[in-house]
């Protein structure tokens, strides 16, 4: 379903300076005949003001509305979906007006315009016949008259100065006033007026375009009426002129922007002074689930979570100094309940007098951005760990190795190939740059635990790591998953545990069962255990967030006064994917 355009009070400062200098009338009402927005003019035409207008349903405003054919033709063209052009009394004045009716995405924008002086003026035409006597009584109408006999072109003042012409009391050749027409225009006006004398309907309604002898391009609502003799035969056509360029500039900047707003993948939402929504657009509809007509007129709240409901008191106050909100990052709550991370720019929104008669509200989501500035953060402090780990290590690979080196060279030799070892290990962690982790080659639990713990092994005990278990085959992204939790484990027990003095000893074995891996890391012999950890180190986090996220697994840590006890449980399934 479309979302409701922008409303008049949404867009930008030209476009309403356009409407509010307007000498037609114009308002806009939404699909449930609400004001939506009222120009200077219509306020005067009504003798009402825009706080009475604005926001109140048209039928409450003026009653005798309801039921009346103002009211059927307003609802003809929000059923069309069409452009409508008609003459009828208003319900509020019983003024005869014209009315221009345009459905815009659900909205309906309406032009209108007191005919009242050129009713009059059209029927002292017809009584008399007598066109040129009445130039004075069409203010911003020009009148002419053309004779078909001559094809001689007469007009008021007024008229010359629609068409950019210096005025000329006995009239020009038609070919004149032709000339100026729009090329594209100029067989469709002929056509209007042809097809009024051939159709017996004597009149006919038209706008087209002008180009002055000035170059300025103008456009034109024109009405004219045939005029016969006795016979029945054409003999004159009188009618008016009016230049409705401006109109026309408020109706394309309406639609332009709202255009603009519509295709928007921003949500862009107008609201009032107390916060209530105005208008809707698609990209609010993407973003937060609601259409326009479930949510326009509801409060901002209803997008806030509970905790975020005070921010709402202390945006509208800011914007009611005049201040906009640049870029402040908060969280909304979608339709559904879920909530997105958003930025957020309110703007205040002012009408043509300069008053702030409401805002318009911006959100993006950065749901994405905000992924990858925590992403960021976690590899910085892995990076910080495993950087902090790695000395830890060589420190614990040279205090190894001094412990059985009968030489400076032999231990020199030793080092290097322990660090060698160590550097295997620590690549099987490590994803390699543009690889696709998915593609990594296949290993077994076996060889890839054997990779990881062999910085460790003393050769003078054989027996310090032991490793047992079936064949188990791992592969794609779990190979590095884990290479990362053995690694954290066996660097834990290197720095802290058994591993860290020459009595402590290793037992790692695994099994399967119901298609789940059950795996044993049972520490002994190490440093004296006192209990379990205070606080939960970064290392930790990260094996358990391994295991649960990435495996779907599970893993247990229980330090007993013997050394670390560590169980873990992952779906055999999860390894060869």
């Amino acid at each position: 379903m479309d979302a409701r355009p922008a409303t008049a009070a949404s867009v930008l400062p030209t476009s309403v300076e356009i409407l509010e200098s307007m000498e037609e009338a114009y308002y806009a009402l939404d699909r449930g005949w609400t004001f939506l927005y009222v120009n200077h003019s219509a306020e005067r035409f009504w003798g009402k003001s825009r706080e009475e207008l604005v926001g109140k349903r048209i039928v409450d405003v003026f009653p005798r509305f309801a039921n009346s054919e103002p009211y059927k033709i307003h609802e003809r063209a929000f059923a069309s979906g069409e452009p409508l052009h008609v003459e009828v009394v208003s319900t509020a004045t019983d003024h005869p007006v014209e009315l221009h009716l345009y459905p815009i995405r659900g909205n309906l924008s309406v032009f209108f315009r007191d005919i009242s002086a050129r009713r009059k003026l059209e029927q002292e035409m017809r009584e008399r016949s007598e066109i040129l006597d009445l130039a004075e009584r069409s203010a911003g109408i020009g009148v002419w008259d053309l004779d078909l006999a001559t094809n001689v072109l007469r007009g008021t003042p007024e008229f010359f100065r629609i068409m950019g012409l210096p005025f000329e009391p006995e009239g020009v050749p038609i070919e004149v006033t032709r000339s100026l027409r729009h090329p594209d225009d100029r067989e469709r006006v002929i056509h209007g007026y042809r097809q009024a004398i051939a159709d017996g309907a004597d009149t006919y309604e038209i706008e087209y375009r002008i180009i002055r002898p000035d170059g300025q391009l103008r456009w034109i609502f024109g009405r004219g009426r045939v005029i016969r003799d006795a016979q029945g035969r054409p003999v004159r056509y009188g009618g008016v002129d009016i230049d409705v360029t401006e109109r026309r500039k408020g109706e394309e900047a309406v639609d332009r922007l709202a255009r603009i707003v519509e295709s928007s993948d921003d949500a862009i939402i107008g609201k009032d002074l107390n916060g209530v929504i105005q208008s809707w657009n698609r990209g609010a509809q993407k973003l937060f689930g609601y259409a326009a007509e479930e949510i326009v007129g509801r409060p901002m709240t209803t997008l806030m979570p509970e905790e975020s409901q005070d921010e709402e008191p202390a945006i509208l106050e800011r914007i009611r100094r005049g201040e906009t909100i640049d870029h402040y990052q908060t969280i909304r709550k979608r339709k559904d309940g879920s909530l997105v991370d958003i930025s957020l720019t309110v703007s205040p929104i002012r009408n043509s007098a300069g008053r702030i008669v409401g805002a318009s509200n911006i959100s993006r989501d950065i749901t994405l951005q905000k992924r990858a500035e925590e992403r960021q953060r976690l590899l910085l402090r892995e990076m910080q760990h495993r950087v902090k780990n790695l000395f830890a290590l060589a420190g614990a690979v040279v205090a190894l190795t001094a412990r059985h080196a009968t030489s400076t060279e032999a231990m020199a030799a030793a080092i290097r190939e322990r660090l060698a070892a160590l550097d295997r290990a620590h690549a099987t962690t490590l994803p390699v740059a543009g690889e696709d982790i998915q593609t990594r080659p296949a290993t077994t639990l076996m060889q890839l635990l054997a990779t990881i713990v062999s910085p460790h092994q003393d050769e003078m005990a054989a027996d310090r790591i032991m490793l047992s278990g079936p064949e188990v085959n791992v592969a794609g992204g779990a190979v590095a998953s884990l290479a990362l939790l053995f690694h954290e484990i066996a660097t834990n027990a290197a720095k802290y545990g058994a591993l860290s003095n020459a009595e402590g000893r290793v037992r790692a074995n695994w099994s399967v069962e119901d298609g789940r891996l059950r795996f044993m890391w049972m520490e002994e012999g190490g440093p004296a255990v006192d209990g379990e950890p205070q606080s939960e180190g970064f290392g930790s986090r990260l094996s358990k967030a391994t295991v649960t996220g990435q495996l779907g697994g599970e893993i247990e840590r229980r330090w007993s006064p013997g050394g670390l006890t560590v169980r873990v449980t992952v779906p055999v399934e999860s390894l060869e994917q």
